[in-house]
């Protein structure tokens, strides 16, 4: 017997509250998200997820952030 529900409209709809709109602005262009660390034995990567308040704001005054190197376990930023 076939369910319905598989094949139904979904009623989920998505919602951001306003202490979130400031955070997650494309427009800045000093700010770089990071995702959750990996660990062993996880059934879905932490790198893959990027939570909203994962984020490092950088020093404005050298400008825009033009590049990302990883060097001697550092990440580097120009």
């Amino acid at each position: 017997m076939y369910n319905t529900i598989y094949s139904g409209q979904s009623l989920i709809s998505s919602y951001t509250p306003n202490y979130l709109e400031g955070l997650t602005d494309p427009s800045t262009d000093t700010r770089i998200h990071y995702s959750d660390p990996k660990t062993n034995g996880e059934l879905i990567d932490n790198w893959t997820k990027f939570k909203p308040m994962n984020f490092l704001d950088v020093d404005s005054r050298y400008g825009e952030i033009t590049g990302l190197r990883l060097f001697k376990n550092s990440l580097v930023y120009w």
